[in-house]
């Protein structure tokens, strides 16, 4: 397959997708009596998606990819098989979810997904991974949970 037209498809499907999302955010609804609603965050993600998404499509479509970004040819299966492994975590992460709570398996997603993307087995540079997944996570639980009030699932340590 042409990266061009994967690029075009995969764009619609994500404008789509970020579309459906702002659609179901409105209807959970996105403000409450006590601040922001169930809908908040995920009327935002969805936007930011359909974005994204959009300004994907204008660009392939008016062939202004950087040379940077330029692949020619077709996509090959190391690419595939990092897709692929990428959507497994994922699915995993979404599994754990409500056992481990919302925070606590996030930082092992978040290196798993870079050491997906990027293969590297320096320490120091897996460290410096390690320390910013943690404190990444550590922000979204304050800003999420503690700031906003939303009510996320805690896992076994309270989180």
């Amino acid at each position: 397959m042409q990266l061009a037209k994967l690029d075009i498809a995969t764009s619609v499907a994500a404008a789509l997708f970020g579309a459906y999302v702002i659609v179901e955010a409105i209807l959970y609804g996105v403000t409450s009596d006590i601040g922001p609603g169930a809908g908040t965050f995920p009327l935002v993600a969805g936007i930011l998606i359909l974005v994204f998404a959009i300004a994907n499509l204008a660009r392939t479509l008016r062939g202004a990819m950087p040379d940077a970004l330029r692949l020619e040819g077709s996509i090959q299966l190391p690419e595939v098989a990092r897709v692929l492994g990428t959507i497994v975590l994922i699915g995993v992460y979404i599994a754990c979810f409500d056992k481990l709570g919302a925070f606590l398996p996030l930082p092992f997603l978040m290196v798993g997904v870079s050491l997906m993307i990027h293969w590297r087995a320096d320490l120091r540079w897996l460290a410096t991974l390690i320390l910013s997944s943690v404190l990444f996570t550590t922000v979204c639980y304050f800003v999420f949970a503690r700031f906003l009030g939303l009510l996320l699932p805690s896992g076994p340590l309270g989180f």
